[in-house]
């Protein structure tokens, strides 16, 4: 036997009037617990070592329950054994599947020193999940002030186990935040909200436990006169109970004496058989009917009604901060931009940074974020699913587009004009007239297979982030295109979904540069636009074409926003019967995920049209509205006549300043604006590629795949 072991259970307040409801609402902490002494007025719970019959027990009270959610019962799970509970790794073992997730199961089962089983199970919990939404997202609407407190006490524990600003592990203790607050009014019915939303107006630091306190408040100052009346009616039904309860147990009574008195006589046969008691029949009627759930035929005649999305109603959506984020910094970022272009146009300053450079840079990377937070999470649940179809496509359009890349970067500068060859070599043999200035090895610091490499491992990466959004475009291009009706939203619709190919087509030089520039006239050969003219149009295209595809972004989602309708639609041709619960989550899937959908279809548009303006900026092209200055003079920075006339600044801060603007100079003449026009330029064409390659392919699944 292994000696005893302690531990101190955390002060929880219980209040007695609390509703039992083994459904929703937490149940109230037993007094005593299999393994559990309490000793003193100061709650401290002395451990002693489990037999099997206790874990069974323990397993039997801790267990989660068929329908009950992981956050749910993990509030039960603190309200049944708190941290009083202290178990090391086998006996953990010996209690089984208390989740029914294997990989939380196997989290608690790690580690073979003695810790509350409170404490294993936030921890595992933690490695199942990424963050908090995954677990928001199973909560449902509550109806009842009880049900509130107890989203209210869920949303606290999954504050604990995701926050690093929370020491506590009592739910109750947890400080209800603004944000927790809104979402528990999000899932509320309409008649509390205004209350709700009174009730915490300032950002006092409130526990859960102080809020709960007063929704109770609430309840009873509101609904006391009804409740009354209930406990009336209850004590009346249970009088009534009472009674019929004393007739069958005399009924009974004479059932048992009669059956005695037919059992003394003598039985020929081979004997009666054991007929269950009709009260338990019934009983076992009754609660086989009470835990079935609700059916209805697949093929009834159902229509869902529309409603208008408002911005409350997206707060409590999947990523919706994230959208929200990109949207308004790109707006910004974009007003910032024109702002600048245009004072720099009116200025003719050539001495000052463009400091709309930096802004379009960090949309980039804001824009590229959403993107790789929402593949690395859906990533990590495809490789977890042992049937995954979703982690193929990603390996597989990952290898794609390596190969895809590779064979791009092989093509010769006549066909794709890119200027990555003319910009590598510009770049090399300005690194090394750098370092000849500086007295060191003129070696160029990397070689053109490794830049090469470097590109091809940059464009899979960019292809396998690109591939759902590109599939996800396809079917909300065909169902776009259901919902027009009008010719001119078609044609619009069908641009649209066309536009990367365009962007495409532009650096094709046999097809758009040497037709425009140099058209076949038989024997006369006349040039429309001159070189720099064109490299201005095609900027122009893909500036015009991003605003089309931000035009028609809200016929799209509500393009993917019908297909909930659609797939009411679908189920109507099935047979059988379908619950009322995945009916509900049928339709409530698709508008759950409208911020994840509005995020993949806005954030490829925000990286083609910031590259743009960074290849015009960087690659020193014009808008062809105003006259452009000296190319030459712009680069040709002089910093030695920088602060030559500014008296102002004292010896040091010149000194500094000229060091400083020497340095940019040096950087400015190794990074020239030919290295950046084919980097950027390649970029851009290439996510117009990848976004294109993937949407058709995403065209032909669903246009044939699906149907066949």
């Amino acid at each position: 036997m292994r000696s005893g072991k302690s531990t101190d259970k955390t002060n929880r307040p219980v209040d007695d009037d609390d509703d039992e409801d083994a459904g929703e609402g937490p149940s109230v902490p037993p007094d005593m617990k299999p393994g559990v002494k309490v000793t003193g007025t100061r709650s401290e719970a002395n451990i002693e070592s489990f037999s099997l019959k206790d874990l069974r027990g323990l397993r039997k009270d801790y267990t989660r329950r068929p329908d009950e959610s992981i956050i749910s019962w993990l509030v039960r799970l603190w309200d049944a054994a708190g941290e009083a509970t202290i178990l090391d790794g086998t006996e953990v073992r010996h209690l089984g599947s208390l989740s029914h997730d294997p990989v939380i199961d196997q989290g608690m089962m790690r580690g073979t020193n003695p810790h509350s089983l409170w404490a294993r199970v936030l921890d595992s919990v933690a490695q199942r999940y990424l963050c908090a939404d995954d677990l928001y997202m199973q909560q449902t609407q509550w109806k009842t002030i009880e049900q509130g407190i107890q989203r209210l006490r869920e949303m606290a524990v999954a504050e604990i186990i995701f926050s690093d600003d929370i020491t506590s592990r009592n739910p109750d203790l947890v400080p209800c935040t603004s944000v927790m607050w809104r979402k528990l009014v999000r899932l509320g019915p309409h008649e509390y909200a205004s209350a709700l939303a009174i009730m915490k107006r300032d950002e006092r630091d409130e526990t859960v436990l102080d809020m709960a306190k007063k929704l109770r408040a609430y309840a009873d100052a509101v609904h006391g006169p009804t409740h009354a009346r209930i406990a009336a009616v209850e004590t009346r039904l249970q009088k009534l109970e009472d009674k019929i309860e004393e007739n069958h147990k005399r009924l009974r009574n004479e059932i048992k004496e009669d059956l005695l008195q037919i059992s003394a006589a003598p039985i020929r046969g081979p004997g009666i058989q054991h007929r269950r008691s009709p009260d338990g029949e019934r009983r076992k009627h009754n609660s086989h009917i009470e835990n079935k759930p609700l059916t209805i035929p697949k093929d009834f005649d159902l229509h869902l009604e529309t409603k208008s999305v408002t911005e409350r109603d997206t707060i409590a959506l999947h990523y919706f901060p994230e959208y929200q984020w990109l949207v308004g910094f790109t707006v910004a970022a974009t007003v910032v931009y024109v702002v600048t272009e245009a004072y720099c146009s009116i200025m003719k300053s050539s001495q000052e940074m463009n400091i709309s450079v930096v802004w379009c840079l960090l949309v980039l990377a804001f824009a590229v974020y959403p993107l790789l937070k929402i593949l690395f999470s859906l990533t990590a649940h495809y490789f977890i699913a042992k049937d995954g179809g979703e982690r193929s496509v990603c390996v597989t359009f990952g290898f794609f587009f390596f190969v895809k890349a590779m064979a791009i970067l092989i093509v010769t500068e006549s066909y794709l004009e890119f200027g990555l060859e003319s910009g590598f070599s510009n770049f090399s043999e300005s690194v090394m007239q750098f370092l000849e200035k500086q007295g060191l090895e003129s070696q160029s610091p990397v070689s053109k297979l490794t830049f090469k490499l470097f590109l091809v491992v940059l464009c899979s990466l960019i292809g396998a982030f690109l591939t759902f959004p590109g599939l996800r475009l396809a079917q909300m291009h065909l169902d776009a295109l259901n919902l027009a009706t009008e010719k001119t939203t078609q044609a619009l619709v069908h641009i649209n979904f066309l536009s990367p190919l365009h962007m495409v087509l532009l650096w094709v030089k046999p097809i758009t540069k040497d037709y425009i520039m140099n058209p076949p006239l038989g024997k006369y050969s006349v040039p429309l636009m001159s070189e720099d003219t064109f490299d201005t149009m095609r900027l122009w295209i893909i500036i015009l074409l991003c605003a089309l595809r931000l035009l028609m972004m809200r016929s799209h989602l509500q393009a993917y926003l019908n297909l909930a309708q659609k797939c009411v639609d679908q189920m109507k041709k099935e047979t059988g019967r379908i619950s009322t619960i995945d009916l509900q989550k049928m339709v409530a899937r698709v508008f759950y995920y409208l911020c994840v959908i509005a995020l993949q279809y806005t954030a490829p548009l925000v990286m083609v049209l910031h590259s743009t303006l960074l290849l015009k900026t960087l690659g020193n092209y014009s808008w062809g509205i105003y006259p452009e200055s000296d190319t030459a003079a712009e680069n040709n920075l002089l910093p030695s006549s920088v602060f030559s006339e500014s008296p102002s600044f004292d010896g040091k801060t010149k000194i500094t300043a000229v060091q400083v603007t020497m340095a940019l100079g040096s950087l400015k003449n190794i990074f020239t604006p030919l290295l950046f026009r084919g980097l950027l330029s390649f970029l851009t064409w290439w996510i117009a590629a990848c976004l294109f390659s993937t949407s058709l392919f995403g065209l032909f699944y669903y246009q044939y795949l699906t149907v066949s």
